[in-house]
């Protein structure tokens, strides 16, 4: 999938599921969130958000190929 979609989309499944699991338990399974919880999924969205902007916002690497 990497080599497909890039790393960056790649990566948020990886840091999505936990997330997923998350909403589940809190539906189904009684569990109660608290403040570390609500921080923890914050960080992780916020983490996403940034790792999925658009390569125009990053300045260019050395040695990097030329966007096209």
């Amino acid at each position: 999938m990497q080599d497909r979609l890039g790393p960056g989309p790649a990566a948020t499944i990886g840091v999505m599921t936990p997330l997923l699991a998350l909403v589940f338990s809190l539906l189904f399974e009684g569990f109660r969130r608290d403040a570390l919880t609500a921080l923890g999924a914050a960080l992780a969205v916020s983490g996403n958000a940034m790792m999925l902007r658009p390569a125009l916002l990053s300045p260019p690497m050395r040695g990097a190929p030329a966007a096209q």
